[in-house]
């Protein structure tokens, strides 16, 4: 029903939903302020003494060929980067579940630069959970590595998208903030987070793009070559060196489709060094 041309009046239908959105937004609002006030007061310095990677990895049921790319990649990850970075370089895995498997829903390796050691440590990893939701549970790692206050960037792989807001909500109440939100104040400290989409979930590649969009990272699709391999090394170049290492590695090395879009995309972006 319309009370003037051109006016509708609003349904009930319509009020909900404006409230919901509403209620969103503020709890949005309220969780960022919280974290914000909360965050260390020591900012990174511009010159690090070694470059902390925080690595994010899937590690629900399906993704068990994940864990093992994971396991044989670290070695040359490592090795590369050391090779070409002017710092040291450590990593430090934090794998995720969803809330299935409350008792395992992060999980962290030591910190480590030893490439035999993080990967003995993820040979212990199983997967499991993952629930009949949404998602996953994205947003609890990235969590765990911003309180860590002490990483140059996030690495992130998976083949489903992070939880919805409700999904978080409900299962850990209204204080926990979405990936986004994450993303959002990692993006704030400098922290970019890349993220590889493993599969072919439109809804992945979306959310996972997002995700890099908010913080100043890129997005790249893991396609069964080498790609994380030379992505995760471009991506620790480009925060260590700067593009011209990542041009460098791109044009030493033959690199697969999605690796070589990837470096693309670092190469262009407006916050590369």
């Amino acid at each position: 029903m319309s009370t003037e041309k051109g006016h509708q009046t609003p349904t009930r239908h319509s009020t909900q939903n404006e409230l919901k959105n509403a209620n969103k937004q503020d709890l949005k609002s309220k969780y960022l302020q919280k974290a914000k006030s909360a965050r260390p007061s020591k900012k990174f310095s511009q010159k690090y003494s070694t470059a902390k990677v925080a690595f994010a990895i899937d590690a629900t049921g399906s993704m068990g060929p994940l864990i093992e790319n994971a396991r044989s990649s670290v070695y040359r990850i490592l090795e590369e980067a050391q090779s070409r970075s002017s710092i040291p370089v450590s990593v430090q895995f934090f794998v995720f579940r969803d809330y299935d498997v409350l008792s395992d829903l992060v999980e962290i390796s030591p910190q480590d630069s030893n490439p035999k050691k993080l990967d003995e440590w993820l040979n212990t990893i199983i997967p499991k959970g993952g629930g009949a939701n949404e998602g996953e549970a994205i947003e609890a790692a990235l969590l765990k590595i911003r309180e860590a206050g002490e990483f140059l960037l996030v690495l992130l792989a998976g083949d489903e998208p992070a939880n919805a807001r409700h999904t978080v909500t409900a299962n850990r109440g209204p204080n926990v903030g979405t990936a986004e939100d994450e993303a959002v104040m990692l993006g704030e400290q400098g922290i970019p987070i890349h993220t590889f989409v493993v599969g072919n979930r439109e809804d992945t590649s979306k959310c996972f793009g997002r995700l890099s969009e908010l913080s100043g990272g890129a997005c790249g699709r893991l396609d069964g070559s080498d790609a994380m391999t030379d992505m995760a090394v471009m991506c620790i170049l480009n925060a260590v060196e700067g593009t011209s290492a990542v041009k460098s590695y791109a044009e030493t090395l033959t690199l697969g489709s999605s690796a070589d879009k990837f470096a693309q995309l670092l190469l262009d972006s407006p916050k590369g060094r």
